[in-house]
């Protein structure tokens, strides 16, 4: 991909409303704002699978 926007066209096979998001490896990538169609912000956070399950 030569683009974020690019990345997150593709996983989620669609041009995006904000706040929608997907996960992908141990990272949440959250559409923050869109102009028009183009996606403007996005918010890419660490998830700790590990962490999540058992509450540390």
């Amino acid at each position: 991909f030569q683009t974020l926007a690019g990345f997150v066209l593709s996983r989620l096979g669609h041009i995006p409303k904000a706040s929608e998001h997907f996960h992908w490896n141990d990272y949440r990538f959250e559409v923050v704002d869109m102009d028009g169609n183009r996606i403007d912000k996005v918010l890419i956070s660490f998830v700790n699978q590990k962490s999540e399950k058992t509450g540390d």
